[in-house]
């Protein structure tokens, strides 16, 4: 699955997202289109999903990240 697809899931905007991964809102819509984004930040983004479903989302799980370290 995606951001997205697992943002919708949660049901969480772009920005209570960004709020809940502590990234700016411009950092996750680049991972949302693919673009390199940090490990680090990846990571954040799948424990805030993770914390929002109640279910461990490793990054490396993620369809569509692409990394820039």
């Amino acid at each position: 699955m995606t951001i997205e697809e697992y943002r919708i899931e949660v049901g969480w905007t772009k920005a209570k997202l960004a709020r809940e991964a502590e990234v700016d809102e411009n950092t996750l819509n680049r991972a949302i289109r693919g673009e390199p984004i940090y490990r680090s930040t990846a990571s954040r983004i799948a424990k805030a999903l993770s914390r929002g479903l109640g279910r461990d989302i490793p990054y490396t799980s993620i369809d569509g990240l692409q990394f820039s370290d």
